[in-house]
């Protein structure tokens, strides 16, 4: 986790793109074919797979990643936040009630 905050924006942007280039090429997908069926520039693909995309946006990112099957992994990058578990508690308190005889 720590390895993750030492790479500076930029770096990630490297490290994404090359991954980005591995998946496109183990796909036999062209640089030109990401770009249309992704409906961005064809400098936007080679920028971003050299690293050189340091204002790609994130409607461009997710059309990217649902090129080579990746949108799915976008739910990790920010997931629901789960339930506090006192207030499950608290809920659960409220709807039980005593009987009484």
């Amino acid at each position: 986790m720590e390895e993750c905050y030492s790479l500076s924006n930029a770096e990630w942007v490297a490290v994404l793109g090359s991954r980005f280039r591995d998946y496109r090429v183990a796909m036999r997908l062209t640089q030109q074919e990401v770009a249309t069926r992704a409906g961005v520039s064809l400098p936007t693909v080679r920028h971003f797979e050299q690293g050189r995309a340091t204002n790609l946006s994130l409607a461009t990112l997710l059309a990217l990643l649902r090129i080579v099957g990746l949108l799915q992994n976008v739910e990790q990058l920010l997931p629901s936040l789960p339930q506090d578990p006192s207030l499950v508690f608290q809920q659960q308190a409220k709807t039980i009630k005593r009987v009484r005889k």
